[in-house]
This record gives structure tokens, C-alpha cells and sequence, in this order.
């Protein structure tokens, strides 16, 4: 069961970059994930390859980087182009091995100077001004989907590296996913929020993709560890999809947030690819039968040309 938020007492606490570490306490599951996820109904296959993001199929926005990322914020440090670098590294294996370690020395170091930790929870923030949807957010300000996205690339560089201290820290940017970086909405549905901050109403937003990654960085812990903790959270956040993918079919679009169904998601099919995914992980009826719905409503769109 997640808690309510608690971020409007976590943002007013003193903050520290995070330094010493705490002793590395987490096992690496051997064989089986059949305790955490199996036994649920859960999937135990990985599902990271429908967390990417659609941006750069989007022609209105501005100029990419090189990840294909647009540049809205230049020069701002992105935690989804971080774990895209930390995926990167996973796929050089065969680099020399002193070379691995120096990169993934500046991947950890530059996630550490955007990092406030908080007893044995670790937050990132992120350190510009941001307008979203009419609301004016103050930096610092936070987001589950950057902690999961912060804890995906941890896990990737642990494997690498084969240093599984580093699995220690990425369980710290999960902790506060189903506590200070959630919310439990008025119909009983808990959200992974992608905003967090006091300048928002009820101090954060819930948006359907930022709820998606979030729970597949805590699906992914799950399956890669024999750490369990995470597992009812998963489920939890499956079921707001379930109840939740149903609202976001619009007229002639799939809608963005929670508390912005009038505004259109900018990554159509990759709304319909996430359904898909969160059915892979949960094959229950209702939610596979609304991804499948998705995606005809999605060719059917394309077809007629309102979705390109």
C-alpha cells in the first residue's frame, strides 16, 4: 500500500550531496525471481526496451542532441540522456575494462551533483526553472520518473562494472518512489508522479508516461535482485494503469496526464506501446484488452491521417 506524499516535508529538510555510503546489503537473485514477481502474476522478462522516450519523431520540437533528444533546455543536465549513457556503456563490453571505469566514474559523478540525499533516500533534482502547463516550477524540483530513471542506470553500470555496491545506491533512488514521490489520487489510485513540487497544486502532477517508467525501474529492481520490497508497488502501479489507460483514449488521442486529459500525449505510439508493456508484465484481462484497443485506435488514427 504506498503512503501519502510526503514531499512538502522531505523538500523543506536539509539536503546533502550524497557522499559515504551505506554497507551494501542487497543480494543478486540466483536463478530465479519466482518470490518477488512469478508468484504475483507478474512477468520476470525485463521490459526496459518500452521506456524510451518518442521525442525525436516529433518534428515540432527544436533541434536534437546527439541522443536525438531536443534541445528545449540546453546545456541542462537530463537524467533520461544519463541512463541513455549508462545503456551505452552496458554495450561496450568490449572496451578495456580501465576505460569502462573511467566513464562510469563520470556518469556516477555527474549523478552525484544532481543528487540531494535524505537519511538512506537519494533524490534528483533538477536545477532550472520550469513552466508545465501553466504552473511556473521553482528549482530545485523533483520527479519518480528521474529517481527510476537514475536507478535503471545504476543497475546497468553495477553489471559492467560487476560491482554490486553500486546496486545499494540505486535502491536508494528507488525508496522514496512509492513514498515522498507518490500520490494516491481521489478514486484510490496511486501515482508515480513525474512533477513534484510545492508550486504545483497538491505539490505534484501524475503523468501517465512518468508513472509507466517509474514502475519499470521498481519491475526491473525486482527481477534483477531477490529484494521483494518493491513488489506490491508494481502491482499497485499496474492497477492505476488498469483503471487508468481506459480514460486516456480521447477524441482522436490518447491524453497526457492524469490531471490533464484535454492535453495530447506527445508520444502517441509510445502511449500504445506502454500499454502493451504494462500488459506483458500483468497479463490481466482488462488491461490487455485496453492495450489492444489502443493500438487499433491507434492505426485506425494513422490511417486517417490525425496521427502521424
Amino acid at each position: 500500500m504506498l503512503r501519502p506524499p510526503l514531499w512538502i516535508l522531505l523538500l523543506t529538510l536539509p539536503v546533502a550531496i550524497a557522499s559515504a555510503e551505506e554497507p551494501f546489503r542487497v543480494e543478486i537473485a540466483q536463478g530465479t525471481t519466482e518470490a518477488c514477481l512469478v508468484a504475483r502474476g507478474l512477468s520476470s522478462n525485463s521490459e526496459l526496451s518500452t521506456i524510451g522516450l518518442q521525442e525525436r519523431t516529433n518534428s515540432s520540437w527544436p533541434a536534437r542532441n546527439f541522443a536525438g533528444m531536443p534541445v528545449v533546455y540546453e546545456g541542462k543536465w537530463s537524467p533520461y540522456v544519463w541512463a541513455l549513457d549508462a545503456t551505452v556503456l552496458a554495450g561496450t563490453s568490449d572496451a578495456p575494462l580501465q576505460r569502462r571505469k573511467e566513464l562510469a566514474g563520470e556518469l556516477l559523478s555527474s549523478l552525484r551533483e544532481h543528487t540531494q540525499k535524505i537519511g538512506l533516500e537519494r533524490f534528483v533534482f533538477y536545477d532550472f526553472n520550469y513552466n508545465y502547463v501553466g504552473h511556473d516550477l521553482k528549482a530545485p524540483w523533483y520527479s519518480a520518473l528521474a529517481n527510476g530513471f537514475a536507478a535503471i542506470g545504476l543497475m546497468h553500470i553495477s553489471k559492467v562494472l560487476a560491482d554490486p555496491s553500486l546496486l545499494d545506491i540505486a535502491r536508494s533512488y528507488l525508496l522514496p518512489l512509492p513514498t515522498a514521490l507518490s500520490y494516491r489520487a481521489a478514486d484510490g489510485t496511486d501515482w508515480f508522479l513525474e512533477y513534484v513540487s510545492d508550486d504545483l497544486p497538491n505539490g505534484g502532477s501524475a503523468v501517465v508516461n512518468g508513472h509507466y517508467g517509474a514502475l519499470i525501474a521498481l519491475h526491473e529492481w525486482s527481477r534483477r535482485t531477490n529484494d521483494c520490497r518493491f513488489a506490491e508497488a508494481v502491482i499497485g502501479g499496474l492497477h492505476t494503469l488498469r483503471a487508468w489507460y481506459p480514460r486516456i483514449v480521447r477524441d482522436q488521442f490518447f491524453a497526457y496526464a492524469m490531471d490533464h486529459l484535454d492535453i495530447k500525449d506527445y508520444g502517441q505510439e509510445r502511449a500504445v506501446r506502454q500499454a502493451e508493456g504494462a500488459c506483458r508484465l500483468w497479463p490481466d484481462a482488462s488491461l490487455c484488452a485496453t492495450a489492444v484497443h489502443m493500438r487499433e485506435l491507434d492505426g485506425s488514427w494513422k490511417a486517417a491521417g490525425i496521427v502521424k
